[in-house]
């Protein structure tokens, strides 16, 4: 089922008749309500979350606002269309309380409109001298997986009070994002002849490095109107995503439990990012996983391997196999049993909801 962030701009038609009847929009400084009803800006319970840092959209967004001649559309005014609508090229909201708010609060006039918005307001975008549909500018830096952002934008055109007192949002998400989860399947034997016993064992991780290979762009800029398509910026020779290696842990600090329901647990998540991506083309992506861990028996005790260690690693080479799509999450299932370590690769078109019960083939 698809989630959606419902924003919408409330249009209050309200009045005065004298000048004691006072509002406070901005949630700060009393004003006179003015002769012209006001822009309110307000938003409905989001359920579609940021991966990012374990934010939600429950925090400030920013919008692009147009407004144009009433005979006019957005299609053709869009050319050469300056945002005119807030004092502020873009305008800030901010949530507190379960409110959001903006300054200064500006009047509906005449006319149609156009909003755009974004998420989150740190992202690099046009400005308010910048013509046509406004953008954003984005290239993850691949040195630091701890700084990705989850971008999602929203667009509502061709509006106007006459039409409807409300304009929806539904927020999309941008990029493309890759997690690894993790099954353990581990059961080790011990015993000889007819007294062979399994038990179930837990798999600590150490560390996890991910290397990927043929990343073709490296970042893009990503109009508001997702019916545009991005210019993204092909991968430079010799500084290619593909050389970087994105470090996960180095203290056991993740435990695989014993898959008795199938369940997945989250590796990536736990150090608060998932890996962003531009969204990719090419379907020859492949990524080089090394992981070491730890067995650890029921008694405590840590199984060796073959040299008399109790760390193990692996290396896993994964294709794709696809392409990274816009608004789309891959999960990486690495799936421990005593014989091996593999990895499968799941894509989900629910950006919120990580996949279960994926059982292991």
């Amino acid at each position: 089922m698809r989630k959606f962030i419902y924003i919408f701009i409330l249009i209050a038609a309200l009045f005065c008749s004298c000048n004691d009847n006072t509002i406070d929009p901005s949630g700060g400084e009393q004003i006179v309500v003015p002769t012209r009803p006001y822009i309110y800006l307000d938003a409905a319970v989001s359920t579609r979350a940021s991966l990012v840092n374990g934010t939600t959209l429950n925090g400030n967004f920013s919008v692009f606002g147009y407004t144009y001649d009433f005979n006019n559309k957005w299609s053709t005014y869009s050319v050469t269309a300056k945002p005119n609508v807030f004092d502020n090229v873009p305008q800030n909201v901010t949530y507190s309380n379960g409110n959001y708010t903006y300054d200064p609060v500006k009047e509906w006039q005449g006319g149609k409109y156009t909003f755009f918005a974004f998420y989150p307001q740190t992202v690099s975008h046009s400005g308010a001298n910048d013509e046509g549909t406004p953008y954003l500018y984005y290239e993850p830096d691949f040195n630091n997986v701890g700084a990705h952002i989850d971008i999602m934008t929203a667009m509502f055109e061709d509006t106007s009070l006459s039409s409807s007192p409300y304009v929806y949002f539904d927020f999309y998400h941008r990029l493309s994002a890759v997690d690894v989860v993790a099954m353990n399947f581990y059961e080790h034997s011990y015993g000889e002849g007819d007294n062979i016993t399994k038990e179930k064992v837990v798999i600590e991780l150490n560390k996890l490095e991910l290397a990927f290979e043929n990343v073709q762009y490296k970042a893009a800029k990503i109009y508001l109107d997702r019916r545009i398509t991005s210019v993204r910026t092909p991968a430079d020779a010799g500084t290619n995503p593909s050389d970087t290696i994105f470090d996960y842990g180095n203290d056991y600090s993740i435990q695989v439990n014993y898959n008795t329901n199938a369940n997945l647990t989250p590796i990536t998540s736990v150090y608060n990012n998932s890996i962003i991506f531009i969204p990719q083309e090419n379907d020859d992506i492949e990524v080089t996983t090394t992981v070491s861990y730890k067995i650890r028996r029921p008694n405590g005790e840590y199984i060796a391997d073959e040299n008399g260690s109790t760390v193990h690693t692996k290396i896993i080479e994964t294709p794709f196999n696809q392409p990274l799509k816009e608004g789309s999450r891959y999960y990486m299932q690495m799936t421990f049993t005593s014989s091996a370590v593999s990895i499968s690769i799941i894509t989900s078109d629910e950006w919120d909801d990580m996949p279960v019960n994926y059982e292991f083939e």
